[in-house]
């Protein structure tokens, strides 16, 4: 359970918190089995052993994080086993065209589209990661894993070097060699995240993919870096390179074919005038500066299928390119940034975990926030009977978003617009998402949307819709609790998941009001536009 979340509750509120969770066991454990396979450790140095610890000791609202490891060399993918768990994160470094059997590939098939399990894969530069990852359903054409799929080299100039000077002697004007140990300090690259959501007309906001979103610290814009990088393929429009001739790999649900979105791309410095160590192997092998794609994802979720999230190295997650970071922040007198710079990575790890997470398990992380802020000056100042929907909506916001963040808001809003109408959670994508499309199918630009409400208005219908309904069972529940000192809880958890969609349903009811009146109120205008016509 989040309590770190929720410091400023009562202590006596979060005692409550702790005897109610056993009550609810549909919301926990998130049961993740993490693969390796060849020379990769769980431990430290070459090793992903700290991001385990990190997020076996991770909870998000109800929800407990539960991190099982394995070698590959002890591991057949079979139902049994994969049954077991809700996500697959597999960190593979040997290569080779694929080591995964025909009945391994069936099970993690069905496992990923009957169960809707959650991937999350990685490698490296070359054809390291291949054996285990490239024969994964979505996975290996996402990411590029072998050289026929133009995999980046270890060597010369093909290669992506991500480190970034140590110092300033390593810049302009002297351009002293950047060596390869800069990937072990506690100095980042920079990457450049992907507007995923927007709202407004001319003047509105854009946002990041959940996975790249902190509740603090704004957007994810940094990463470990490191000497040789691999590869994503890329889905910028007019560049879209992903295969998607396959209806088995990318299928199609009533009219609605999710496809694989980059969401980030890393950055190289160009060499010359920069020096990389790696370059005294090929000397005079100059290295353009490159722009590349880094993380995907696919959201499977959207046709009842698994979701899936690849990255570009392992490298980002490993013990010798974090330790220093890590250690940076926590340092006596860190600085803002250094604080800041892990805060974001570490977020990063544990996004994955929460956007692989069915919609049912991210609905129970949001319950117990929901539940939390009936206990606080939201819920006591402001959650009021006589408040409208959107006020009530609004103070929701500003409490799940201060512990959630924006981004995540959003995603459970559109959770629950998918489970209460499908074809409504396509439109709001339409609306305020920027969906992938091969170029074929890419629109040309339209005009501005004047009839999209602010994303924020449909948000606080939502919330305040859920605030209503809740507020019938917590306000009771509280009486109870500031008498007896006790959890009383009045309902039961299937009682409160349905609650909370009936006061989503109820929210988007009184959001329909309000566009029809204003599309009364529009009329006048629209007779006045009409008459300058002429």
């Amino acid at each position: 359970m989040d309590i770190q979340a929720i410091q400023d509750l009562r202590p006596d509120v979060i005692e409550a918190l702790r005897e109610l969770k056993p009550r609810f066991k549909l919301c926990g454990p998130l049961k993740i089995l993490v693969v390796v396979d060849g020379s990769i450790g769980l431990g430290s140095g070459f090793g992903i052993g700290a991001v385990v610890s990190l997020l076996d000791s991770t909870a998000r609202g109800w929800v407990d994080f539960r991190v099982t490891t394995a070698h590959r060399s002890s591991t057949t993918f079979t139902d049994a086993l994969l049954n077991q768990y809700h996500q697959l994160w597999l960190f593979g470094i040997d290569g080779g065209a694929g080591s995964l059997s025909a009945p391994e590939r069936t099970a993690l098939q069905k496992w990923m589209d009957q169960r809707q399990g959650g991937v999350f894969a990685t490698g490296d530069h070359a054809d390291l990661g291949a054996a285990l990852c490239r024969q994964v359903p979505r996975v290996g054409t996402m990411r590029r894993w072998t050289n026929a799929q133009g995999v980046p080299p270890r060597n010369p100039e093909g290669r992506i070097d991500t480190n970034r000077p140590q110092n300033a002697t390593q810049g302009p004007p002297g351009y002293a060699v950047i060596p390869d140990a800069a990937q072990s300090d506690a100095v980042p690259q920079p990457i450049e995240w992907v507007p995923v959501m927007r709202s407004g007309g001319l003047f509105g906001w854009h946002a990041p993919h959940p996975v790249l979103c902190h509740p603090t610290h704004g957007p994810i814009n940094v990463m470990p870096d490191h000497p040789h990088e691999g590869m994503c393929f890329d889905t910028a429009p007019g560049n879209f390179q992903v295969d998607v001739s396959s209806a088995t790999e990318y299928p199609t649900k009533a009219g609605v074919r999710p496809l694989p979105q980059v969401i980030a791309y890393g950055t190289t410095l160009a060499d010359p005038p920069y020096w990389h160590e790696k370059r005294a192997f090929h000397p005079g092998a100059p290295m353009p500066a490159k722009r590349f794609p880094m993380i995907s994802v696919y959201d499977g979720q959207r046709i009842g299928l698994g979701r899936v999230v690849v990255d570009s190295t392992w490298h980002h997650w490993m013990g010798m390119n974090i330790d220093a970071l890590t250690s940076a922040a926590a340092a006596t007198g860190a600085t803002t940034e250094a604080v800041s710079n892990w805060a974001k990575i570490r977020e990063y790890y544990i996004n994955i975990a929460v956007w692989l997470a069915t919609a049912q398990q991210r609905r129970c992380m949001a319950r117990f926030y929901l539940s939390a802020s009936h206990f606080q000056y939201e819920g006591l100042e402001e959650f009021r009977r006589d408040a409208t929907t959107v006020e009530l909506g609004a103070a929701l916001a500003r409490y799940l978003h201060k512990r959630m963040g924006p981004c995540w808001v959003r995603a459970w809003v559109l959770d629950l617009t998918l489970e209460l109408n499908p074809k409504l959670h396509e439109m709001l994508r339409l609306d305020y998402l920027v969906d992938v499309l091969p170029p074929k199918q890419v629109p040309k630009p339209g005009p501005v949307c004047l009839s999209c409400p602010p994303w924020d208005v449909v948000e606080a219908h939502v919330l305040g819709g859920i605030v209503s309904a809740s507020m019938k069972v917590t306000k009771p529940v509280m009486a109870l609790f500031e008498a007896q000192k006790k959890p009383v809880f009045a309902i039961s958890e299937k009682d409160e998941e349905a609650m909370i969609l009936k006061g989503a349903a109820a929210g988007l009811a009184e959001l329909e009001k309000a566009i029809n009146l204003d599309l009364k109120l529009m009329k006048p205008m629209l007779t006045a536009l009409k008459a300058v016509r002429g």
